[in-house]
C-alpha cells in the first residue's frame, strides 16, 4: 500500500530531504609529518586537526584530517593565492606536500530530515555516530567520496568531478522515491 506524498505550498512533492550542487570551492590536499603541524598550522591560519575525522575552521578556511598525515583544506576562490603562498613560505623549514585539487572533486550538499536516511541508499557506513563538523572517507554505490557532517541534517558529499552525473542521477532517484512516500 502506498500513501500521497505530502504537497507544499507551492505544489512541490514534499520528498523530506533535498540536495543541489554547491559552488565550486578551492581545496588543496596536504600531506605532512607532526613534526612540521606548528609552521604549517601558523600558516594555515588553523591548527589543523591530529584526529582522524575531525575538522578546525576559521573565516574562509577548514581542514578535515583524513589520515595521520593528511588533511583536506577549504577556502574560497578570493583566498587562494593567499592560501597557497602562506604555505609554500613554510616549504624550506617543512617536508610537506600541498596539491592543488580544487577541479579534482565537486561538492554536492543534502538537506533535510531525512538525509542519513538517503545516505544509507549507497553507502555502507553506519554514519549515525559521528558529530557535527566531521568527516570520513566512504562509498556510495561504489563511488568514492568524502562525507562532511555538518549536522543531522546537512551533510556534503565530496565525489570525484568525474562520476558526479552519476552520482547526481542516483540522488535524483532516492528523492524521487522518498517524493512518492517509499
Amino acid at each position: 500500500m502506498s500513501r500521497k506524498p505530502a504537497t507544499q505550498s507551492d505544489g512541490t512533492v514534499e520528498a523530506g530531504v533535498a540536495f543541489r550542487l554547491l559552488p565550486c570551492q578551492a581545496r588543496f590536499s596536504l600531506r605532512a609529518g607532526h613534526a612540521d603541524l606548528p609552521a604549517l598550522s601558523a600558516a594555515f591560519g588553523i591548527a589543523l586537526p591530529i584526529k582522524i575525522g575531525t575538522m578546525a575552521e576559521a573565516g574562509p578556511r577548514s581542514a578535515l584530517c583524513l589520515g595521520p598525515d593528511e588533511w583536506l583544506l577549504y577556502t574560497d576562490g578570493a583566498d587562494k593565492r593567499a592560501l597557497q603562498d602562506g604555505l609554500r613560505e613554510t616549504g624550506s623549514a617543512t617536508g610537506h606536500s600541498l596539491v592543488d585539487v580544487s577541479d579534482r572533486d565537486r561538492s554536492i550538499e543534502i538537506t533535510g530530515p531525512r538525509t542519513w536516511e538517503m545516505l544509507s541508499t549507497g553507502c555502507p557506513r553506519d554514519m549515525r555516530g559521528f558529530l557535527p563538523n566531521s568527516g570520513t572517507r566512504t562509498l556510495f554505490a561504489s563511488v568514492p567520496i568524502v562525507l562532511v557532517f555538518r549536522s543531522m541534517e546537512q551533510i556534503v558529499i565530496e565525489c570525484p568531478a568525474s562520476h558526479l552525473e552519476h552520482l547526481m542521477l542516483l540522488l535524483t532517484k532516492v528523492e524521487r522515491e522518498f517524493a512518492s512516500g517509499l
